[in-house]
């Protein structure tokens, strides 16, 4: 990844990033930083997982693993 040196880089590099994303696809995020993995994380993103998959809503939900976003007394 090369090193994003102003705003207009780093909006280029986010909308690149929205266009290949599905629209239609739903995305749930968890966080799993430090303090929510501490707080159970990992069981959250096991039990989505496994929810989704019994559902057979692989190919239609996304879960994805994030880094802290910084509302910690609300994790995960």
């Amino acid at each position: 990844m090369a090193k994003i040196n102003s705003t207009v880089e780093f909006e280029a590099l986010r909308k690149e990033i929205l266009s290949s994303r599905d629209p239609n696809r739903p995305c749930i995020a968890v966080c799993t930083g430090s303090g929510c993995l501490a707080l159970g994380a990992a069981n959250l993103v096991a039990a989505l997982k496994s929810e989704i998959k019994e559902q057979r809503l692989e190919q239609r939900i996304e879960v994805r693993e994030t880094g802290c976003p910084g509302f910690c007394e609300r994790g995960p």
